[in-house]
C-alpha cells in the first residue's frame, strides 16, 4: 500500500533531524542541542513538524526568551548583546522559507526588545505533493540556513553528514524509477482459405477430437469413483483412531492432574496491596500533572493582554521529578518579560505540608515563594504560601500584585 504525502513528509522529517545530528523535542521538532551543561530536550528551535495539523512550522518567539540568552551568553562565550545580533540571521531563515511556499502566522513577535514584528511561518505537508524538490531545498537551507552559521561560527554546534540527504532516502527511488514500456503487440493476420484439401483435414480432425474426449470422460468417471471409496475408507479408519487417541489422552490426562496449589493468604494480600498503591499512584500522578496543566493556562489567560502587546512571552521547558509518586516528566512555565525579568513555575515535590504537591515560583533565580495544591473534596484549589499564617488564593490579582512587587525590588 503507497503511503501518503503526509506520512512520507513526517518520515522525511524523522530522518533530516536523526542524519544531521540535529535533536527531536516534542516530537519531530529540528532543535540545535545545547551542550551538555543543560537539559537535553532544549536547544536552539528551528522548525517543528506537527503530526496532528501534518505540517513544518516555526516558533522564533523561543530565540529570545530570558533562559535562552543566558544560556547562549555561557555556551558562546559571549555578552548577550553578540547573540542578539543572531536577529538578522532569523529574519533571512524566514524569508528563505516564504520562498518555498511558506506563509506567515500568528499575530508577529517583537523580537529582543525591537519595535519590529516578525512572523513565524508554516506550510502544510501536501504543499509538497506536486513540488518534491522544494522539500530537497528545505533540507539544504535547515543545513546551510544562516543561524547555522551563526552557531558554527561560535563553535557551537556542526551539522553532520552534510554531503548526505534524507531526501534522496525517502524521495530518492521515486525520482530514478523508470516508466514501464509497453512493447507492442505483433498482429496476426488470419487469411481464409478455400482450399478443400483444408477442410477434408478439418473435419478428420473434429472427428478423432470427439472420440477422444468420449474416451477421457469415462475413464475420468472410473477414476473419480474410485477415488470417492478410498476417500471414504480412508475418513472412516482416521475417525476411528481419533477416538481411540481422544480416550486414551482423557484417561492419561486424568491421571495426571494434580491439585491446585494455593497461594497463601499473606501472599495474596501483599499482591493485593501492590497492585492497589501502583494503581492508586498512577491515579495520583494523573491528578498532580492535570492540575498542574490546568493552572498554567489559567495564568496564561490572566497574562493574555500583556502577551498580547508582546511585553510577556511564555514558555515551557521539560523537568524531571523524582518524588512518592515514581519519576516522571513535568512541566516548568516560564513567563519572560521585558527588561529581562523571568518569572519560573517549577513542581518540585508531592505530599507536602499536608498538600498534594508544591510549585515553587522564583523571579530571576533568586526570589521565590511556593504553590501549594490542596484538595477541597471534590475540587482543588492552589494557595500562595509564604507561611502557614500567610496563604492566598492564586488568583489574577494576587498574581500581578506578585510580579508587581518583584519587578519593582
Amino acid at each position: 500500500m503507497s503511503s501518503t504525502i503526509e506520512e512520507k513528509v513526517e518520515q522525511f522529517a524523522q530522518e533530516l533531524i536523526e542524519l544531521h545530528g540535529f535533536r527531536r523535542n516534542n516530537g519531530f521538532s529540528c532543535v540545535v542541542p545545547d551542550t551538555n551543561k543543560f537539559p537535553n530536550n532544549e536547544g536552539i528551535f528551528l522548525w517543528g513538524f506537527s503530526q496532528t495539523r501534518k505540517r513544518f512550522e516555526t516558533k522564533i518567539e523561543k530565540f529570545h526568551t530570558f533562559t535562552r540568552i543566558r544560556r547562549m551568553e555561557k555556551m558562546i562565550n559571549v555578552p548577550a548583546k553578540v547573540y542578539v545580533k543572531i536577529l538578522p540571521a532569523i529574519k533571512d531563515y524566514l524569508e528563505s522559507l516564504k520562498a518555498l511556499g511558506f506563509k506567515p502566522i500568528g499575530k508577529g513577535v517583537k523580537m529582543f526588545e525591537g519595535e519590529e514584528k516578525v512572523f513565524n511561518v508554516q506550510a502544510d505537508a501536501s504543499t509538497f505533493e506536486n513540488n518534491l524538490e522544494n522539500l530537497k531545498k528545505f533540507e539544504e537551507i535547515t543545513l546551510n540556513n544562516p543561524i547555522i552559521k551563526f552557531v558554527e561560527k561560535h563553535g557551537y554546534f556542526e551539522a553532520k553528514n552534510k554531503d548526505k540527504l534524507a531526501w534522496d532516502i525517502v524521495f530518492g527511488s521515486e525520482k530514478t524509477s523508470k516508466k514501464t514500456t509497453k512493447k507492442p503487440v505483433a498482429k496476426v493476420t488470419v487469411k481464409a482459405s478455400a482450399d478443400k484439401s483444408t477442410s477434408k483435414v478439418s473435419t478428420n480432425s473434429t472427428s478423432v477430437e470427439k472420440k477422444t474426449a468420449t474416451k477421457a470422460n469415462a475413464i475420468e468417471k472410473k477414476t473419480a469413483t474410485k477415488a470417492s471409496t478410498v476417500a471414504k475408507k480412508t475418513a472412516t479408519k482416521a475417525s476411528t483412531v481419533a477416538k481411540k487417541t481422544a480416550t486414551k489422552a482423557s484417561t492419561v490426562e486424568k491421571k495426571t492432574e494434580k491439585p491446585t496449589a494455593k497461594v497463601p493468604l499473606k501472599d495474596q494480600l501483599k499482591k493485593l496491596a501492590t497492585g492497589k498503591t501502583a494503581s492508586s499512584q498512577a491515579e495520583q500522578r494523573n491528578i498532580w500533572l492535570q492540575q498542574i496543566d490546568v493552572m498554567y493556562k489559567k495564568i496564561q489567560s490572566w497574562l493574555s493582554e500583556h502577551s498580547k502587546s508582546s511585553h510577556i512571552v511564555f514558555n515551557t521547558t521539560m523537568n524531571r521529578l523524582d518524588d512518592s509518586l515514581g519519576s516522571y516528566d513535568v512541566e516548568t512555565l516560564e513567563v519572560n518579560m521585558v527588561g529581562g525579568h523571568q518569572i519560573a513555575f517549577k513542581p518540585i515535590e508531592t505530599d507536602v505540608l499536608g498538600a498534594i504537591g508544591r510549585v515553587d515560583i522564583m523571579h530571576s533565580g533568586n526570589n521565590k515563594t511556593m504553590l501549594l495544591l490542596f484538595s477541597k473534596g471534590k475540587n482543588y484549589q492552589w494557595e500562595i504560601w509564604n507561611s502557614s499564617n500567610d496563604r492566598k488564593e492564586l488568583n489574577k490579582e494576587n498574581i500581578e500584585k506578585l510580579l508587581t512587587k518583584w519587578i519593582e525590588s
